[in-house]
């Protein structure tokens, strides 16, 4: 869901005057997305592949071509911005003040779409278990950031330890990296359509491609490897 140098831009003029509420929101969304994708950009992943396998007692095993952690660190400062509901940037919470500035039947479908793209990269993987539930991106982001990166809550730390004698390490951290990574991909799309976007007005951009383009992520449920089969994503 990223924008191409052919693509055909969709412009929609913005005559909405946002408050003092609405446009810190915004204000603060656009300046740290520009800080995100800046640390995003310097960061040389490579090619991200992960191999995986589950085991007869429930456990996985695997390699995955994750970042160094001292590298991801300022990127999952940056993305916190994004992710914590309390944050004037919470993505949500912009996504949905955009949504009600303007009733182009093209714009409710971009930001839909760009709101689908989000809520996927939280939502749960069907092919990893835990405790027989699937696991949930928003469950080993609330873990690992309170347990590990930026909290040392004694209960988080550990959940993430049984929660990673099941996943591994090695996963349990891929996993991480990707919801952010993918979730990282909204922020962008979002931040790019709203460049021109002023307090009193000015307009929305996005690709017409998208609007007929349904969003995927990283590992789709046809890339999800099989009981005892190795998958790259």
């Amino acid at each position: 869901m990223n924008y191409a140098l052919s693509d055909s831009m969709h412009m929609i003029p913005v005559s909405h005057i946002f408050d003092e509420k609405e446009w810190r929101c915004i204000e603060v969304f656009k300046r740290r997305a520009k800080e995100f994708i800046a640390i995003r950009a310097g960061m040389k992943t490579g090619i991200i592949r992960v191999s995986m396998q589950r085991h007869p007692d429930g456990k996985y095993s695997g390699k995955a071509s994750t970042p160094n952690e001292d590298s991801l660190i300022p990127l999952y400062l940056a993305f916190r911005h994004f992710y914590l509901e309390k944050e004037p940037g919470y993505f949500p919470k912009v996504a949905n003040i955009i949504s009600n500035c303007s009733h182009d039947e093209k714009l409710v479908l971009y930001l839909r779409k760009i709101k689908a793209r989000w809520k996927g990269t939280q939502s749960d993987d069907s092919w990893l278990k835990y405790k027989g539930n699937p696991v949930a991106a928003k469950t080993v982001l609330k873990l690992w950031f309170n347990a590990h990166f930026f909290h040392s809550d004694i209960e988080k730390e550990i959940e993430l330890e049984e929660l990673n004698s099941v996943l591994s390490t090695e996963i349990s951290r891929h996993c991480l990296f990707m919801a952010v990574h993918d979730a990282g991909l909204a922020i962008g799309n979002l931040n790019k359509s709203i460049a021109s976007l002023e307090q009193k007005g000015g307009s929305i951009t996005f690709p017409l491609r998208l609007v007929d383009k349904m969003p995927t992520t990283a590992c789709t449920d046809a890339t999800k490897p099989r009981s005892g089969h190795d998958a790259s994503c």
